[in-house]
């Protein structure tokens, strides 16, 4: 029983640091779109700190070439 509590708490952060992740991006690429690089540039950077999935370090590694 331990061991599936274990892979659900597991399973929680994944999604929860997915999740972050994605409002990293979103708040990166709103401020990159104000031209405002010194707000998007450490939320890009969270994003990809947090994310597991390549689509969104891709997404945030492009637009921090961008800026």
């Amino acid at each position: 029983m331990e061991e599936i509590n274990n892979d659900r708490q597991s399973f929680a952060q994944k999604l929860t640091s997915e999740a972050a992740a994605d409002l990293y991006l979103r708040a990166g690429r709103s401020a990159a779109a104000q031209k405002d690089a010194q707000a998007a540039i450490p939320w890009l950077r969270r994003a990809i700190e947090l994310t597991a999935i390549a689509e969104t370090a891709s997404a945030a590694n492009r637009i921090l070439s961008e800026l």
